[in-house]
């Protein structure tokens, strides 16, 4: 007797609209409190711009002393849906007054052409410019003094991935790996010339009900010629805190500090292994963890004797989405102002 099959098709909506209220909360790495602001956020996106499947969009975000407005335009995908080219916009400022009367003002300009390309064998390599225009500016009130800083950064960047996962959100065998180089070029529009490299090595492997998730990330930032500007910093390298070796508060493992305020490293190093197993139910995974890793200055050599170390343990709610991470850290290579222990608590493991 034949099958009669009935498959509806209905094309995706052209416009989308998104909107909603927002919460940002940015955890200070020095004073170690917390800095709450609430805001609205918006996205607008037309996925038919024109009638031709070129894709336009904006999104912006609102708060008491931060605006951004960002906007998107693609080109439909060539070669077979595997090429992607996009170009990205960014305007953001931000203004802040601290309790001595010191206005920090903070105006960015960002320009990025990319060109994704997926390959066999899960492969995919990238490319593309961004030009980056920054000016910082601190004003004394009692004083009537000013500090400006102004700079230009223009990188030719490449990433080369492979990506071996079972699953990219919560993986339990294959392997990941991500190569990523900025090369920073007074001819293309920069006011400093630099390398910036950064490598990540992810691997997974279950033994029984148990699986051993091991991750090595290295990063170095090499100044070639011209005059470092005040962008520069951006492109440092951070450590300490969830995302990186845990037990330490956020980004406080830094090599270089300015009066006080850690910026991180032209050099870094990190260290994770972690062994999640399941729980009392589906919706429950436990970990225990052991991190490592540094920043370090340009002219101080990578020392596995100069890691910060951090244990502990957490728990994991599965989700549909991605995991929920808690996670309780302790320092091994206590300082004098770390705290015995910190909590965390993220969307979807460290790696």
């Amino acid at each position: 007797m034949p099958v009669t099959t009935t498959v509806a098709l209905e094309e995706a909506r052209r416009f989308r609209l998104r909107y909603g209220v927002q919460l940002s909360n940015q955890y200070g790495p020095v004073l170690d409190d917390f800095t709450s602001a609430i805001g609205v956020a918006g996205d607008i996106r037309d996925r038919n711009f024109l009638g031709r499947a070129f894709t336009l969009g904006a999104s912006f975000r609102l708060e008491k002393n931060l605006q951004s407005l960002r906007g998107l335009f693609s080109l439909p995908p060539l070669l077979n849906q595997r090429l992607n080219t996009s170009l990205y916009a960014t305007i953001r400022s931000e203004t802040d007054t601290s309790e001595e009367s010191v206005t920090y003002t903070d105006k960015e300009r960002d320009l990025t052409f990319e060109q994704r390309l997926r390959l066999p064998h899960r492969m995919e390599v990238s490319w593309g410019y961004t030009y980056n225009l920054r000016d910082v500016k601190l004003s004394d009130q009692t004083r009537s003094e000013s500090i400006e800083f102004k700079g230009t950064l223009a990188t030719l960047n490449g990433t080369f991935i492979v990506d071996a996962r079972d699953k990219p959100f919560n993986a339990s065998r294959g392997w990941f790996q991500s190569s990523n180089l900025q090369w920073g070029l007074e001819a293309v529009g920069s006011d400093y010339n630099y390398v910036r490299v950064l490598l990540r090595q992810f691997y997974y492997q279950p033994v029984g009900p148990l699986i051993f998730a091991s991750g090595v990330r290295w990063g170095w930032l090499h100044g070639i010629s011209g005059s470092p500007t005040i962008t520069i910093v951006d492109q440092y390298f951070d450590a300490g805190g969830a995302q990186t070796v845990r037990g330490y508060a956020e980004d406080s493992l830094s090599a270089v500090e300015v009066r006080g305020v850690p910026i991180g490293g032209s050099k870094l190093l990190l260290l994770n292994q972690e062994v999640r197993f399941p729980l009392f139910s589906k919706w429950f995974q436990g970990a225990v963890f052991i991190d490592a890793g540094n920043t370090f200055a340009r002219d101080v050599p990578l020392k596995l004797d100069d890691l910060a170390v951090g244990t502990g343990f957490g728990i994991r709610i599965m989700t549909p989405f991605a995991p929920v991470r808690f996670d309780v850290g302790y320092p091994i290579n206590r300082r004098p102002d770390d705290r015995p222990y910190r909590v965390y608590f993220s969307i979807g493991q460290i790696f």
